[in-house]
């Protein structure tokens, strides 16, 4: 006999299973508003679930499912592709898709993904409608449904635009039950985030109490409406109140786009939160914050700020639109670190008004302040996007399907040339690693062991900010070089050094760019330990093949590198290159991070194939 659920809502898989991933808070709001009107669906997170066909498989042939629906941004195009597909064999079954990825770029989406129906900007009033419609009302009139785009006669439509929710308090809290939060909380280790560092056992969980942002950001898109909307803190502390009984959480991040618009709210905020003795964390303007202000926030337990920095040089914020300048940033910055206040922020290059003397303006200003540990990217033309238009309007994105199928990859904005921007966007590279801080390593051991992220460790460091010790437990090696965790006294950010935290073995499989020196190493038949297993080290190399090397000594041609390790998946794919005396290599810095990038797309090729 068929269960009660017709409706399937599925978060996609957002990276690799196991691995720690963003809550998908908005499918949860989406779930609430579909049960509180009483319809029986059946959530589905398919970062919990390593064999995505068989639970699918399984949902729907215990189910009466009439409709499957998922959303997500430009980003996850390919996910969402490949699981539309998933739902082709089934006959009678309605796909509908929501999010940025469908409210950006809405026909494109719709013919591409050759969904039934999507649903525009915020969802949990449309869902609703369009469900009754589909389920309940098929003689009802489809395009009297605002903010939806469905099939007319062949082509894709679009109905009247929905206003926005304007009273937040009348939406359910989100369904976290749904997409069990408590495996997401379960599976948080400390240095997934540096925002988790603070905590040997976090236990992290993503909350709203605002929509959209006031400000209108050039490289923005505004999912949720253009509109900033607020909901009263008596909602929000009922909110709270059901998740810390339920959850025992520890840090709250909050996910507004801007949390910091109105500072008596925000004061009433930290009073109010403060008996919680809770962690939480807040997207604040730098212009929102000052001495007396920070004073209470930390008091309340305000422990990490990110700011939208963006750029050091006024020429280049005034084009983002950003309604500040670098004086307000170095302000901010400094109170922010003086209460002991942990901050992220971003320097991204490449605006349409980025030229070598703005990006080397802002690239000296980050030198001289790395104590703030900013982050260093390149601008990405979103879809939806001011920019993106612009690089439509101008010929910088030729073909809109393949950009957002590409990932939409950073492209050059400006107008510098090729080789310029290519120039700047190395330099930028290169000083990530120059300009490092890393902390001193006192102790590190295996204290357990993690399915999916291997041994975990107990380290014992100094910090390179306040210069006290920091004991962590839990911690998990990373293959990211841009990975950071933040100290537990003053909550200031410093580098991940893989080798030095993380010493459970001596030796590594290793590629040679010396033939002989790695039948030399071969020969010694080191072991290392990988996932609690002792294995031979294996020497991998360039150059010509080495006659009666023993097994543990392979050649791999350096031209044919990637190409080997995809055919040849019973190979380990190695992880340290070692130089020699290799001529042909003159910039190894540039080769490093050339090698480590192969490195991490062999193991996402490999994890597609499998």
């Amino acid at each position: 006999m068929k269960e009660e659920y017709n409706i399937l809502l599925i978060a996609p898989r957002y990276g690799v299973y196991g691995l720690y991933y963003s809550f998908p808070i908005g499918l949860a709001c989406i779930s609430s508003s579909l049960k509180y009107n009483g319809h029986k669906v059946k959530c589905l997170n398919l970062n919990h679930y390593e064999n995505e066909d068989e639970i699918l498989d399984t949902i729907m042939a215990e189910n009466n499912i009439k409709i499957v629906a998922t959303g997500g941004l430009s980003a996850h195009y390919n996910g969402i592709k490949k699981l539309r597909e998933k739902f082709k064999k089934y006959d009678n079954l309605v796909f509908i898709l929501g999010g940025g990825i469908i409210s950006s770029e809405p026909e494109l989406m719709f013919n591409s993904l050759d969904i039934d129906y999507g649903v525009l900007n915020e969802g949990e009033e449309t869902i609703v409608e369009l469900a009754n419609h589909i389920l309940h009302n098929a003689d009802s009139r489809i395009e009297d449904i605002k903010g939806i785009i469905y099939r007319k006669n062949t082509f894709a439509t679009l109905t009247e635009a929905r206003n926005n929710i304007e009273n937040l308090d009348n939406l359910p809290f989100p369904d976290y039950d749904g997409f069990e939060i408590a495996k997401y909380l379960d599976m948080q280790k400390p240095n997934d985030e540096f925002t988790l560092s603070i905590y040997d056992n976090p236990r992290m969980i993503p909350i709203m109490t605002t929509r959209s942002c006031p400000f209108s950001c050039t490289f923005c898109y505004h999912p949720l409406g253009k509109k900033y909307r607020i909901s009263s803190l008596d909602y929000f502390f009922k909110w709270l109140d059901y998740l810390v009984s339920k959850y025992d959480i520890n840090i709250l991040m909050l996910l507004d786009e801007l949390f910091s618009v109105n500072k008596p709210r925000m004061l009433e905020f930290a009073k109010r939160i403060k008996p919680y003795k809770l962690k939480w964390s807040a997207a604040m303007r730098v212009t929102d914050v000052d001495n007396e202000t920070l004073e209470v926030l930390k008091d309340a337990g305000l422990y990490f700020i990110g700011y939208g920095l963006e750029s050091a040089s006024n020429t280049i914020l005034t084009n983002m639109k950003k309604k500040i300048k670098i004086s307000d940033i170095e302000n901010a910055l400094f109170l922010t670190r003086k209460h002991n206040i942990g901050i992220q922020g971003n320097f991204i290059f490449g605006d349409p008004a980025e030229t070598e003397e703005t990006y080397n303006e802002t690239l000296s200003w980050w030198k001289k302040n790395i104590e703030y540990q900013v982050m260093l990217s390149s601008i990405s033309a979103y879809p939806g996007t001011p920019i993106y238009l612009e690089a439509l309007a101008n010929g910088k994105i030729r073909d809109r399907l393949q950009f957002i199928q590409d990932g939409c990859p950073q492209i050059n904005l400006t107008k510098m040339t090729d080789e310029s921007y290519i120039n700047m966007r190395q330099n930028i590279i290169n000083s990530i690693f120059e300009y490092k801080i890393y902390p001193e390593v006192l102790k590190s051991e295996i204290i357990g062991f993690d399915k999916y992220r291997g041994n975990l460790y107990s380290i014992l460091l100094i910090c390179p900010h306040c210069n006290k010790k920091n004991h962590y437990l839990n911690m998990h090696k990373v293959e990211s070089f841009v990975t950071k965790v933040c100290c537990k006294y003053c909550i200031q950010k410093f580098d991940v050094n893989s080798d030095k935290m993380f010493c459970d073995y001596e030796f590594e499989d290793t590629y040679f760019l010396n033939a002989n020196r790695a039948l030399e190493v071969a020969k010694e038949n080191n072991t290392i330990k990988l996932k609690g297993k002792e294995l031979i080290q294996t020497c991998y190399y360039e150059g010509n093949v080495l006659e009666g090397a023993p097994f543990n000594c392979v050649n791999v041609p350096y031209s044919n590198f990637k190409k080997f390790f995809i055919t040849n998946k019973q190979y380990r794919i190695p992880t340290k290159i070692e130089f020699g005396l290799a001529s042909f290599v003159k910039d190894r810095r540039t080769a490093e991070i050339e090698f480590f990038n192969m490195r991490i797309e062999l193991s996402n090729e490999r994890i597609t194939i499998e």
